[in-house]
């Protein structure tokens, strides 16, 4: 059996949508270690952080199962926390890993990649190991600058150990060309250790409902138009341009519209969060709207489906989209999309083609996207229609999982992987 070993000390791959450190990064995980270990003669194990209530181990199939290991103590550690723990998380790892041969490490984001390396402590033997950043420090940095952000996200200790990563990692997969080429920009990074994959989606979790029965389940309106965004409760998720397109639409076309905001839960917001999401309420009463605003808490990944059958607009205006999963969803539903225009759905979308592109901040902008899509139902059609097309013929997991696979297969057969022993020994980590 071929043996992939993912390590993701925050993102837990079962993590309920809209709970702390979930999204697209979990479900990412969640989807390809299930889809790789359903090709033959392949086995995936995921290592994450043990939190909140989920098991020690969940057995996904025969072939794919996922590990929690408890480090740091058993309390919920911010994922900026982590880089004290992830030497003990490396060593409990390798010690689970001594009964098994293993065939190639995969780090996902900034902890992940680090604790791969970290596992050259404990494991005597070379083995190759894939980064997948999802996301990068520098151009988060660039948009929260000051001494401030930086005490809140450790740019600097996580920016250490991305450039490690980078230079240590046989390869690295991203999601989009863009991607890429910040990496080679910001990082000065050689474009051949960096090989794109496109994100793909479970299509599924897709289950026919009628839009009044979906509706019906959220308490939302039965007879006007619905505009909706989901995710966690994270500013950089827009949902403040979001109401400032939706409150522009308003103000410009009088006409009815709602908008359904479906992030966090009460009972499980940090501070940061709870904050962001009092903000959002401030912000809609300060805009006039809250009376067509409907706060919703975020739903199982496997319900998803409901929320898009119950919308006729998907807004996605993050500050960046590394991913664009929910994009991807959206256009399977056949709802319409209005997306960021930085970062992953600029590789995805088409703009007016398959979906509307926007600059986030642009509030006027946008609400005449968003009213192009909603005044011309015949054109709407043929948009939603060509999308769904797209996702069916290049974002499916089957034909990605091959992929990613006859990519980790490539560096396994290569003789001789160069030793990094004497790097890792020059930063102190073996």
């Amino acid at each position: 059996m071929f043996h992939i070993v993912f390590v993701s000390p925050h993102s837990d791959p079962e993590s309920r949508l809209g709970e702390v450190d979930s999204g697209g990064q979990c479900i990412y995980e969640l989807e390809l270690g299930k889809y790789l270990s359903q090709l033959p003669n392949t086995t995936v194990t995921v290592y994450t952080r043990k939190k909140f209530d989920y098991p020690y181990i969940s057995h996904m199939s025969d072939t794919f199962t996922i590990k929690r290991i408890v480090c740091g103590g058993d309390k919920f550690i911010p994922k900026e926390e982590l880089a004290p723990v992830l030497d003990e998380f490396a060593q409990k790892v390798a010690e689970d890993l001594k009964r098994v041969n293993v065939d190639v490490v995969c780090g996902h984001y900034w902890d992940g990649g680090a604790a791969a390396l970290h596992l050259y402590k404990y494991i005597p033997h070379e083995f190759p190991v894939v980064w997948t950043p999802h996301s990068l420090g520098v151009a988060k940095r660039r948009r929260f600058a000051g001494i401030d952000n930086e005490m809140i996200y450790k740019f600097i200790p996580r920016m250490m150990w991305e450039n490690y990563s980078m230079l240590l990692s046989e390869l690295m997969i991203v999601s989009t060309a863009d991607e890429a080429g910040n990496i080679v920009q910001d990082y000065q990074v050689p474009e051949d250790k960096i090989k794109v994959i496109p994100i793909g989606i479970d299509t599924s979790i897709f289950k026919p409902i009628e839009k009044s029965e979906a509706r019906d389940l959220y308490g939302l309106p039965l007879d006007t138009p619905l505009a909706m965004t989901l995710g966690r409760m994270d500013k950089r998720k827009g949902y403040h341009n979001c109401l400032r397109v939706f409150a522009e639409y308003k103000k410009q076309f009088h006409n009815n519209l709602n908008l359904a905001i479906f992030s966090g839960n009460p009972k499980s917001l940090t501070t940061e969060e709870s904050l962001y999401a009092q903000e959002l309420r401030s912000l809609a009463k300060e805009l006039g709207v809250e009376k067509s605003v409907y706060f919703r808490d975020a739903v199982p990944h496997e319900d998803v489906y409901k929320v898009y059958a119950a919308s006729d607009a998907y807004l996605c205006l993050s500050e960046n989209e590394p991913f664009g999963i929910t994009i991807l969803e959206s256009m399977y539903a056949k709802v319409s999309v209005i997306a960021t225009n930085n970062g992953g759905p600029s590789n995805i979308l088409t703009n007016n083609i398959t979906g509307i592109l926007v600059d986030p901040h642009d509030y006027k902008r946008a609400s005449f996207g968003l009213r192009s899509i909603l005044k011309d139902p015949e054109n709407t059609k043929k948009i939603t229609s060509k999308a769904r097309r797209l996702v069916d013929r290049k974002f499916s997991w089957e034909a990605r999982a091959k992929e990613f696979l006859e990519a980790y297969q490539t560096l396994v057969r290569q003789p001789g992987a160069h030793s990094k022993r004497d790097f890792l020994r020059h930063i102190g980590i073996v």
